[in-house]
């Protein structure tokens, strides 16, 4: 059995577009799958913000969720998780709240830190961090005003909590789980439980390098950065193109 994980923001759905998901490559997903292989999501965002815009055209076999911090299965059972801790989430609070809008993923629910965010319509507002519910956190992220403040949480979180946590970057978002957690990781973790024989990944940007690193076989598209390039094994044009080489 092939399986293929998908990055989703810029790789499967384009939110800047009037049509966010490219019919060709919803096509391609099906056929895949009726050929017996698999599909699924492999994103920084969790898992109800990548449902909300799915298209029930498209079904997903598995969803590798918060940079591979959780893995839930076709009907969101969870097949795995790692958790940050609440004094980890406290410390980045103490440092970057007020430099983006920060938000704290728990499994089926979000959290945010700040009030009227652009999330607002799926999050859920908290104060403080000692308001968070007692439940496992899957990851924090920070909505960023700029690349560069993106850039600069990144570097700052890696460098001074890096024992702890890491931090990815993917345009303004920077997106943060426990050490050790990563999509790659993730990938091979869904590949050993379902026992798949190859695992394609696919993504646009540098947060998925550690998807591409780890897949068997790895595609990225013609614009994506050069450095995001060098992982890859096919550069392609869509989705479509991708899957059609994989068959």
């Amino acid at each position: 059995m092939i399986a293929l994980a998908s990055d989703f923001d810029g790789t499967l759905y384009f939110g800047h577009d009037e049509v966010h998901f490219k019919e060709q490559d919803i096509q391609a997903i099906a056929q895949f799958q009726k050929q017996g292989n698999q599909f699924g999501i492999c994103t920084g965002r969790d898992l109800p913000s990548t449902l909300y815009p799915l298209t029930d055209r498209i079904c997903c076999d598995f969803f590798i969720v918060v940079s591979g911090a959780a893995i839930y299965d076709k009907d969101h059972r969870l097949i795995y998780e790692k958790a940050m801790k609440r004094s980890t989430i406290q410390a980045l609070y103490d440092s970057f709240y007020g430099q983006a809008n920060m938000y704290i993923r728990t499994g089926f629910d979000v959290y945010e830190m700040q009030k009227s965010s652009h999330l607002s319509f799926l999050s859920k507002y908290v104060p403080s961090v000692s308001d968070l519910p007692n439940v496992p956190f899957q990851g924090v992220s920070f909505g960023c005003f700029s690349k560069e403040d993106a850039q600069r949480i990144t570097d700052l979180t890696n460098a001074y909590f890096g024992e702890e946590i890491i931090a990815y970057r993917n345009v303004r978002f920077v997106d943060i789980v426990a050490k050790g957690c990563s999509k790659g990781n993730a990938l091979q973790i869904y590949k050993e439980k379902m026992q798949i024989d190859v695992m394609a990944g696919i993504g646009d940007f540098y947060n998925d390098i550690p998807l591409l690193e780890k897949a068997d076989i790895a595609f990225t598209f013609t614009w994506s950065p050069d450095p995001v390039k060098a992982y890859a094994d096919h550069v392609v044009e869509d989705m479509a193109q991708a899957i059609d080489r994989l068959k």
